[in-house]
């Protein structure tokens, strides 16, 4: 933080000594410098995509409506406060995570979807029946890191915090750039001059590598990436970055991977288990990403717009997104 403190200081000087050679700057005009100065400080973040935290976490589930014997209950007629709560059902789940800004972290939306069917719930009684969850209530608790909240949607999570020491440990990393296309095709034109890194995980240890995306793999806001004979797939959670010759990084998909369990959520279970289940195909981020952040900024913790807001582009790496 003093580093980039010192770049913002030394690019001001460099802005007035440039006014002062030319024509007498206006106030419009000199606004304009500093704060494309700073824009850019704040968007310097080399190393970025090497500085993702493990993130644990657990969902708490409580099936409130369910199947037994052709049955649903409660029924549909049962008032609101009558619904019986089955569970709790825990699990445990871990996501790759970066800083957004000292007080954000942001992770993949598939963190999310820990389950790509409704989850079965056995449970034995006297006559051996078994019930299916049709409704459910949860909630995520119990974070690695002093998380206040989080919100979420298909694509993105955010968790933020208002504890000092999360928050300074936080401002000391490289803060990732956000980029949303309208189309995966605008990451294809984008690839002529920038490069694009996986980071994934094996045997626990972090593993960067460049990648080319696959020519006519396009399939909605899905493309997949070139694998040689040697190249590790991507899993759930794995950040998709696009570098510039410049080293700035931007965050600019995730692996449409799921987290599985070697063990499905079961009652009072002791052992929670979660896998990353590999994916060929990476999910580029949209306009309405962008939008869902600014909005969930502006509800939390709207005095860190100012800085988030430079940080997240669309469709080209030059100029940010929101004024």
């Amino acid at each position: 933080m003093k580093k980039t403190f010192a770049l913002v200081c030394l690019s001001l000087l460099g802005v007035t000594a440039a006014f002062a050679a030319g024509k007498p700057a206006s106030k419009a005009d000199v606004s304009a410098a500093v704060n494309a100065k700073v824009a850019n400080a704040l968007q310097n973040n080399n190393g970025a995509i090497k500085n993702n935290l493990r993130v644990d976490f657990r969902i708490t589930e409580y099936v409130t409506r369910y199947v037994e014997d052709g049955v649903v209950f409660p029924s549909e007629d049962e008032p609101q406060n009558g619904r019986i709560q089955k569970g709790p059902y825990e699990a445990d789940l871990a996501c790759k995570a970066y800083a957004l800004d000292s007080n954000w972290l942001i992770l993949s939306g598939t963190c999310m979807r820990y389950s790509p069917d409704p989850v079965q719930v056995y449970e034995p009684t006297y006559y051996e029946r078994d019930g299916r969850e049709i409704d459910s209530d949860f909630s995520v608790g119990n974070y690695s890191i002093p998380a206040k909240n989080y919100a979420y949607n298909d694509d993105i999570m955010l968790l933020w915090t208002g504890d000092a020491n999360t928050a300074k440990f936080l401002s000391e990393l490289p803060k990732v750039n956000v980029l949303a296309v309208s189309s995966p095709n605008k990451l294809f034109a984008l690839s002529d001059v920038n490069t694009f890194k996986i980071n994934t995980a094996r045997l626990g240890t972090n593993a960067i590598r460049e990648r080319k995306l696959k020519t006519n793999s396009i399939k909605g806001n899905m493309l997949q990436l070139e694998e040689g004979a040697t190249d590790l797939s991507g899993t759930a959670t794995d950040p998709l970055f696009l570098v510039t010759p410049s080293g700035r990084e931007f965050l600019a998909g995730y692996n449409d991977g799921i987290l599985g369990y070697a063990l499905q959520i079961t009652f009072n279970d002791i052992v929670h288990t979660f896998d990353g289940r590999t994916s060929k195909d990476y999910f580029t981020l949209s306009e309405k990403d962008l939008n869902f952040i600014k909005k969930t900024v502006l509800e939390q913790r709207p005095g860190d717009w100012k800085r988030i807001k430079n940080r997240l582009f669309l469709d080209q790496t030059a100029t940010p997104y929101f004024k």
